[in-house]
C-alpha cells in the first residue's frame, strides 16, 4: 500500500498525546465505516420489505380483478337469453382457463428468474460486506503495528 512520503518519520516523532489522537480519530473513522454499513443494511433491508408489500399489493389486485372477472361471467350466463350465448359463455370460460394456465406457467418461469436474481444479487452483498469487514480489519492491523513499530523505535532510540 503506497504511504505518503514521511508517513512512519511523522508517527516516530509525534508525541503521545499526538499518536493518541489519531488513534481516537482512527477508531472514530472505523465507528463511522461500520455505522454506514449498518445504514446501508437497514436500507436494503426495507426495500426488501417494501419490494415484498407490493407483491403482495399486486396479488391481491389481481385476485380481486379475478373474482370480478368470474361474477361478471356467471352474470352473463344467467343473463343469456339464448343458448347460442351460453355456449359463448362456455367456450369463453374454457379460454380464460386455459389462458390462466399458460399465464401461470410464465410466470413460475419469470418468478424463478426473478428468484435467482435476488439469490444473485443478495450473495454478492454478502461478499462485498465480508470483503469490506477484512479490509477494516487489516487497516486496523497495520495502524496497530505502526504504533508498536513506533513505540520501540522510542524505547530503543530515543532515549539518548
Amino acid at each position: 500500500m503506497c504511504r505518503p512520503d514521511g508517513w512512519y518519520r511523522g508517527i516516530i516523532m509525534s508525541t503521545k498525546e499526538e499518536r493518541a489522537a489519531r488513534l481516537e480519530k482512527f477508531n472514530k473513522e472505523i465507528d463511522d465505516f461500520k455505522a454506514k454499513i449498518n445504514a446501508m443494511a437497514d436500507v436494503r433491508e426495507e426495500k426488501i420489505e417494501t419490494r415484498h408489500a407490493n407483491y403482495e399489493e399486486r396479488i391481491v389486485t389481481a385476485r380481486t380483478k379475478r373474482d370480478a372477472s368470474k361474477a361478471k361471467l356467471e352474470e352473463k350466463k344467467k343473463n343469456a337469453k339464448d343458448g347460442i350465448d351460453a355456449d359463448i359463455a362456455k367456450v369463453q370460460a374454457s379460454f380464460d382457463g386455459m389462458k390462466a394456465k399458460v399465464d401461470e406457467k410464465k410466470d413460475a418461469h419469470d418468478q424463478k428468474k426473478l428468484e435467482k436474481y435476488i439469490d444473485g444479487r443478495l450473495d454478492y452483498m454478502d461478499y462485498c460486506l465480508s470483503t469490506a469487514a477484512v479490509a477494516m480489519d487489516e487497516a486496523y492491523l497495520a495502524a496497530l503495528e505502526a504504533f508498536e513499530a513506533a513505540a520501540e523505535y522510542e524505547e530503543k532510540y530515543e532515549k539518548n
